[in-house]
C-alpha cells in the first residue's frame, strides 16, 4: 500500500496499526506512478495519470476524477450513511462524527454508491469499475473529529480490508460442490 501525503499524521498512524499491512509513504511532489501497489492512499492531492490498482482518496482537489468535485468549501451540518450496502461501516459509530466542512460537492460516477453523507454533499463515496476499486472521503481530516473517535481505525480496518483481496473461502478450506468468490488482484483483467 502506498501513502501519498504531506505528513498526515491522522493517516499515517492509523495505517501503520492496521494489521498485515505493509505501508510505503511518499509526498506530493515526489511521487511516480510505478502501478505496483494494490491500493494507493491520495491525501489532498491527484496526478495527472491515476495508477490502475485500487483507489482511495481523502480530501481530493477541485476537478478530481472519477468523482467529479467542484466549487468551495461546504460548511457540514451533521453526517449520516449513504445508500451503500457494502460493510464498510461495520461497526462505525457515525453518529459521533462531526466535520467543519466539506472540501467541495462530491458528485459520484453512476457506479459510486454514498457511505457517508449530509444535507448538503455526500462526504464518502465508494465504488468498483473495470475491477477497480475507488473510494473518496470529501473531507479534510483535520477538519473533522473523526481520527479522534474510535470509528476510524474501525472505518480504516474495513475499507482495507474491502480494498484488498481476501483468501479464497475466508479459512482457506474448499469443500467441494460449494460456489466459491475470488476477487482478482487489480489491473489483472481488462
Amino acid at each position: 500500500m502506498l501513502l501519498v501525503t504531506k505528513n498526515n499524521v491522522f493517516l499515517e498512524r492509523g495505517l501503520r496499526d492496521l494489521p498485515n499491512v505493509d505501508l510505503y509513504e511518499t509526498t506530493p511532489d515526489k511521487y511516480i506512478n510505478t502501478n505496483t501497489f494494490d491500493l494507493t492512499i491520495f491525501d489532498g492531492y491527484e496526478p495527472a495519470t491515476l495508477p490502475t490498482g485500487n483507489l482511495l482518496f481523502i480530501n481530493p482537489p477541485a476537478g478530481a476524477e472519477p468523482f467529479g468535485t467542484s466549487g468551495a468549501a461546504i460548511s457540514i451540518s451533521q453526517v449520516t450513511t449513504g445508500t451503500t450496502e457494502s460493510k464498510l461501516l461495520e461497526a462505525v459509530d457515525v453518529s459521533s462524527i462531526h466535520t467543519i466542512r466539506a472540501s467541495h460537492q462530491l458528485r459520484p460516477a453512476n457506479w459510486m454508491q454514498s457511505v457517508l453523507t449530509a444535507p448538503e454533499t455526500p462526504l464518502m463515496l465508494a465504488g468498483e469499475t473495470n475491477n477497480q476499486r475507488i473510494a473518496v472521503l470529501g473531507f479534510d481530516l483535520h477538519d473533522s473529529n473523526l481520527p479522534l473517535q474510535s470509528a476510524w481505525p474501525i472505518l480504516l480496518y474495513n475499507l482495507t480490508n474491502w480494498f484488498l483481496p481476501q483468501p479464497v473461502a475466508g479459512t482457506g478450506q474448499v469443500i467441494a460442490g460449494q460456489p466459491v468468490t475470488i476477487q482478482p488482484w487489480p489491473g489483472l483483467i481488462r
